[in-house]
């Protein structure tokens, strides 16, 4: 009998005993595990403040920690990347530590919800890390932290922002760089009972925000009742944070008030308060504020990390509370993942210079130079574009018809413009495309858009294959250059041009489109010698056009010395709307190519071609041109040529099978 009251004692005391642990469970947990010193929120007097109200030139400015240090804090990093992790840090105010901490996923619109438990880094900090949502890519997520005791009683903080899903990488540790922390499976920590009826409540409450954002207004006399409004939670996408970029959410306890504002202080620790910038914060329901922050005002840039405080600004008093100097902006890394050229259309010359980086951000402009591989960067051509494709490349558009291309190399380089940064060089290549057009391109007078016709600046700077020029003789036999037999239009003088010596000529200028770019000494009258030095350098075809009709055997002589001397016996192309000096020079040149000019093809002109020789052709206006015309010629052994074609004719001139386009664009 005895032992049975001892054993009933004992029984009943074990009773007692789990009865009074079940009470006071969470008292006992904290007595065996007492909280250590808080070490992300400031609780004694921040001395910063003061001297940012200065700063910010705040009146009646205090301190208010309740605003901040109670909410729980959420570090969100989704990886840009394929085949890795999506990853979340969580900061617990020592006022709410509890046993477990898990973070809660679910769609607004959807029934799937989903609970992930969190691994405890210190006192304070907590950290998940999943692929869970690589497997759903292109799927929007709502989030909240929970937090239990050990009698599984919770708390819920729900984050206002929702993250699109994506194939994630193995994030950078941003904040913990030292970890390497295992994979922890799903799980619930609490009955799913439980989990649904928070993510039943959360939908229901984004279903009526809208209207609530709307019909929430309070009086100043109501803010009293408000002063203990505060932050329960905060959420800091760190997905652009490479960028510079961070978004802020901020969840409150109850419905703002419309008089009063908020706005977030930010200063990076490398430059201190003169760095200082105050963010408005923009409210996004009746709890909610956000807030998309950007280093791009701060010191070009600033990278490292960056200390923030918010503040609640009423009429009559503003109030600072410190939220976190955890923001770490790493410095901004460029790279080129490709840079090629691609095909668009062979038969035509066109191709595109293609730039792929591993960011867009910042990046004013590309610049791509290209040139051949002839010619020393003579003929070197830039092009710009400002802004990205839709698919994020940089894209620029070659004409190789309208560079000295001749089927060998072009060589390419690109520049990036970065903002308050400067150039930086992303690329060079070799790249060779094969000469499968069959148009030779020939600038008319030179590139004139840049500078006056026929003058030296024009012959440097022409991107065709050939430059067509136009020859006269002076009073004493010298050959120049000028399409007029006058002065008149084209110079600064009047009179006719074979009434003056060389000598005399010298004392006139050129004039026309962009003369006021050049030298005097640049725009002289220039030479055919001049002109065919040029060509040398620039390995340009020349193609002569004779203006005079009655040319001694002298002249002519000198002429096709010059041509041959200059090394285009065989490449210089002879044009004339008068046929009696192509048929001379024929006859002293054997070898030389000619083209008789005129408006249209006819059978009489045909013949007189014919007559001409081998290496002959007609040379006709490009809006006379037809299938049939140029048939007829070529099947009678001539070449075909157009003058003045313009850009948009270029492909149908190819299309008929024209040999030279001559064009003033």
């Amino acid at each position: 009998m005895k032992n049975k009251k001892i054993i009933s004692g004992v029984t009943l005391a074990i009773i007692l005993i789990g009865m009074l642990i079940y009470c006071y469970a969470d008292d006992i947990y904290l007595a065996l595990h007492p909280p250590k010193e808080e070490h992300v929120f400031k609780t004694k007097p921040d001395t910063m403040i003061p001297q940012l109200a200065q700063q910010l030139g705040l009146a009646n400015t205090n301190q208010m920690d309740g605003l901040a240090n109670q909410a729980v804090k959420v570090y969100n990093h989704q990886s840009q990347s394929k085949n890795g992790y999506f990853e979340s840090y969580i900061e617990i105010p020592v006022s709410q530590q509890s046993r477990f901490v898990s973070m809660v996923f679910y769609q607004k619109n959807s029934k799937d919800y989903y609970e992930i438990p969190a691994r405890k880094l210190s006192d304070t900090t907590y950290y998940i890390q999943t692929e869970f949502f690589s497997q759903r890519p292109k799927t929007k997520w709502r989030q909240g932290v929970l937090l239990s005791g050990m009698l599984m009683e919770y708390e819920y903080f729900p984050i206002q922002d929702h993250f699109k899903a994506k194939k994630y990488h193995q994030p950078k540790q941003l904040l913990y760089p030292s970890l390497q922390l295992a994979y922890p499976q799903p799980m619930h920590l609490i009955k799913e009972k439980r989990l649904k009826k928070i993510v039943r409540s959360e939908r229901k409450s984004q279903k009526h925000e809208f209207m609530g954002h709307h019909l929430t207004d309070f009086s100043l006399a109501d803010f009293e009742h408000q002063k203990q409004n505060s932050i329960e939670s905060m959420y800091f996408d760190y997905t652009k944070i490479d960028d510079g970029k961070i978004q802020m959410d901020f969840n409150f306890t109850y419905p703002l008030l419309k008089k009063v504002s908020y706005q977030i202080a930010m200063f990076s620790q490398a430059n201190g308060l003169d760095d200082v910038k105050n963010y408005p914060l923009t409210q996004t329901g009746p709890k909610h504020l956000s807030l998309y922050f950007t280093n791009h005002d701060h010191n070009r840039y600033e990278t490292g990390y960056y200390t923030g405080y918010i503040q609640r600004n009423t009429p009559t008093q503003s109030q600072v509370s410190f939220i976190s100097k955890q923001f770490f902006i790493p410095k901004y890394i460029l790279k080129t993942i490709s840079y090629k050229m691609k095909k668009i259309d062979g038969p035509r010359g066109i191709y595109a210079l293609q730039l792929k980086l591993n960011k867009n951000e910042r990046i004013l402009q590309a610049r791509f130079a290209v040139w051949t591989a002839r010619g020393n960067q003579d003929d070197l051509q830039w092009y710009t574009v400002n802004s990205p494709n839709q698919q994020g490349i940089f894209e620029v558009m070659i004409d190789t018809r309208k560079v000295h291309f001749d089927g060998k190399e072009i060589d390419s380089l690109v520049d990036v413009e970065i903002d308050q940064t400067g150039t930086q060089r992303m690329g060079e290549m070799k790249d060779k495309v094969s000469k499968n057009r069959v148009a030779m391109y020939v600038n008319h007078r030179g590139n004139h858009q840049y500078a006056p016709e026929n003058s030296l600046p024009a012959f440097k700077q022409t991107k065709y294959e050939a430059i067509e020029t136009d020859i006269h003789l002076t009073a004493d036999q010298q050959w120049v250059i000028m399409h007029d037999d006058s002065l008149d239009r084209t110079s600064n003088s009047r009179g006719k041009l074979g009434l003056f010596t060389y000598q005399q000529l010298l004392q006139f200028r050129l004039i026309g489109i962009g003369e006021q770019h050049y030298v005097y000494a640049e725009l002289k009258i220039p030479t055919l010698v001049e002109f065919l030095a040029i060509c040398q350098s620039k390995q340009k075809i020349p193609v002569i056009e004779i203006k005079d009709k009655e040319i001694n055997e002298a002249a002519y002589q000198q002429l096709v010395q010059m041509v041959r001397e200059a090394g285009f016996g065989l490449t210089a192309r002879f044009i004339s709307f008068h046929y009696e000096p192509l048929k001379v020079i024929k006859q002293i040149m054997p070898e030389a190519a000619v083209m008789y000019l005129d408006k249209d093809i006819t059978v009489g002109n045909i013949k007189k071609a014919k007559h001409l020789g081998t290496r002959a052709g007609l040379n006709i206006k490009w809006q006379n041109l037809t299938y049939e015309k140029v048939a007829q010629a070529k099947a009678a052994g001539l070449q075909v040529g157009a003058w003045t074609v313009p850009a948009s004719q270029y492909w149908q001139m190819e299309q008929m099978g024209v040999d030279y386009i001559t064009t003033d664009d």
